[in-house]
């Protein structure tokens, strides 16, 4: 069940929308991700919707975002997003090549073999119907470094590692 918006939250809400209609967000809940908020734009070409969700044997949730349609996620984007969550270290896996080389430049150190040690996953956005050919994006924050890393996949494959935060 879900629980009614407190007023400070309305308040923010009401004090930054856009008045002008070109920007808007809807809330929405789904059997998988729970509240989700859908942020609008008047063309709809880039409306995507957030989740938060908790992986499976993890206590932090990570936030979740997705192409979706108006009434929510595709299958295939659920699909997606259960098999990342399913399996978090081959989901390190597929950055950790690309991270390595940041990771000494900002720590002095090698990424341990346990990437757990130095790595927790923040989110990820889920590739449009949930193909991992599409663009996509997948974060870690790095307490040693005191930065998030992230890696942006084109194809199929990373094409850059950005360090930000």
């Amino acid at each position: 069940m879900s629980q009614q918006p407190t007023l400070l939250t309305r308040l923010f809400r009401l004090l930054n929308r856009d008045l002008t209609g070109r920007h808007w967000v809807e809330e929405g809940h789904h059997p998988y991700f729970g509240d989700m908020t859908r942020f609008c734009q008047r063309d709809h070409r880039n409306d995507y919707w957030e989740a938060e969700i908790v992986p499976p044997g993890e206590a932090k949730p990570i936030g979740v975002t997705m192409c979706g349609n108006p009434s929510g996620p595709e299958e295939s984007e659920v699909l997606f997003c259960q098999n990342a969550v399913g399996d978090l270290d081959a989901l390190f896996e597929l950055v950790r090549a690309a991270f390595a080389i940041k990771f000494v430049s900002w720590t002095k150190t090698q990424i341990p073999d346990h990437w757990r040690d130095a790595f927790q996953l923040d989110g990820f956005s889920i590739p449009k119907n949930g193909d991992a050919r599409n663009d996509w994006e997948l974060t870690y924050s790095v307490k040693a470094a005191g930065h998030y890393f992230t890696a942006e996949f084109e194809g199929g494959r990373v094409a850059r590692v950005c360090v930000d935060g």
